[in-house]
């Protein structure tokens, strides 16, 4: 039996989208739109080798279907979008670039702007559906390289100048109290044994633990230290998920979506340190999934392969933290095991044991409250430890320096305060 032709699977999908009930049809088109996408990868390497007629189907179709999905989106709070709907969204961005490709042949000549938006629809395909297949994944990724071809290199990232820069900050400890400990690089069995005890456990620092890796490795700098090198293993186009204001706690705060290379300028990164206009934080991202060249500049803790993962999958949970002078993370539990690695700057991290908010001591977001905003916090504590970081019993403080690496427990309050330009890595297992 011969495959259906692109233009038979459009019809399906065009017939699919009549469907009235909208939470029933995401999983068929999801599977259509993917066939579709597999109609025109294996017809040939390049989608821009189909003529005319191919090019009319497929931009038309991507039109329709991300019409639609669109719609489907803006329907459910972000948190509950069907994984099915996510799907379909990767692959009515993958239609998009193969039209862009195909648009190309007739137009040799598009401008950059028009591959900047190419890239940022698979970017936002990687970034909204963050459980996707590996296949689907690295279609997106062979996609991306196609469309970074046609945009051709960036340019390197240019810091906006500030009128007042602040002087240099201070990469010193804070006056500490209780201290937290440190130990020698313990061997995988070691650790085990130690991670065993749970939330009960005790954190530590394992000073210089990743000073080896590529990413802390001279070239002109620190790899990860210089903007030119991230932005050169990200490629042109590439966007990112940044939080505006000082801290998620903030009435202030919000999310937006930049152009990597532009974020990295507006923090300084890269340059001396001085203070940013304003506070810009891309945290707990899944950056190395987003951009896995990176992946190659750093070692998975041992540590972090334990039997005690506690997520879906075998693999850690990586993420990471990239901000300027002065981001904070207010005092929050996780329910993972966490290797915390600090790569470029310093940190000063503030942690309590479980038991902290015994007697309501932590202040923490009532589960009640009448505040969506709030009711979404009930793991953050609304204290302020940097203006009194011993206001619980039991509380540890310490600086995170380059190279160091804090293993945390799961379910210990923890804070952090970066003290310089900061680039830090999360494995939660």
């Amino acid at each position: 039996m011969n495959e259906p032709s692109a233009s038979d699977v459009v019809h399906q999908c065009l017939g699919t989208l009549q469907a009235t009930d909208h939470a029933h049809v995401a999983a068929p088109l999801a599977c259509l739109a993917e066939q579709l996408v597999r109609c025109v990868q294996t017809s040939s390497e390049d989608p821009a080798a189909h003529g005319d007629a191919l090019s009319y189907v497929i931009q038309t179709c991507a039109m329709v279907l991300a019409r639609r999905c669109e719609e489907q989106f803006l329907a459910y709070p972000y948190s509950e979008v069907p994984d099915a709907w996510r799907r379909f969204y990767t692959h009515t961005t993958l239609l998009r670039a193969c039209a862009a490709l195909l648009r190309a042949q007739a137009e040799p000549h598009l401008p950059r702007a028009f591959w900047r938006e190419q890239i940022r629809a698979l970017d936002m395909a990687l970034i909204t559906t963050d459980r996707l297949e590996d296949t689907h994944r690295i279609l997106v990724h062979h996609m991306l390289a196609a469309l970074q071809d046609r945009h051709g290199p960036s340019d390197p990232p240019t810091r906006k100048r500030r009128q007042h820069d602040a002087p240099r900050s201070r990469t010193t400890s804070p006056p500490l109290y209780t201290a937290v400990p440190e130990r020698t690089k313990p061997t995988d069995v070691e650790f085990a044994r130690l991670a065993a005890d749970g939330a009960s456990g005790s954190p530590f620092i394992v000073r210089g633990y990743a000073r080896h890796w590529r990413a802390m490795q001279p070239s002109t700098a620190p790899r990860w230290a210089d903007a030119a090198y991230l932005v050169g293993r990200a490629g042109p186009g590439r966007v990112v998920p940044v939080e505006t204001g000082a801290r998620y706690t903030d009435r202030d705060w919000g999310q937006t979506v930049m152009a990597f290379d532009d974020f990295l300028g507006r923090i300084g990164w890269g340059e001396d340190e001085g203070a940013a206009e304003e506070k810009l934080y891309l945290a707990q991202h899944t950056l190395l999934t987003q951009f896995p060249w990176l992946a190659d500049d750093l070692e998975v803790p041992n540590y972090a392969r334990t039997t005690h993962a506690t997520h879906r999958g075998t693999m850690p949970i990586t993420s990471v933290w990239i901000g300027p002078r002065g981001t904070v993370s207010p005092p929050h539990t996780d329910a993972y095991y966490n290797c915390y690695v600090q790569v470029v700057g310093a940190k000063w991290v503030w942690l309590a044991p479980p038991d902290a908010d015994w007697g309501g001591a932590m202040a923490a977001w009532r589960t009640d409250a009448a505040e969506t905003y709030a009711g979404l916090m009930h793991n953050t504590s609304q204290r302020d430890v940097w203006a009194s970081p011993t206001c619980v019993d039991g509380a540890l403080q310490a600086v995170l320096q380059p190279g160091d690496l804090l293993y945390l427990p799961p379910r210990w309050w923890h804070a952090m305060h970066s003290l310089s330009r900061s680039f830090s890595v999360s494995f939660w297992f």
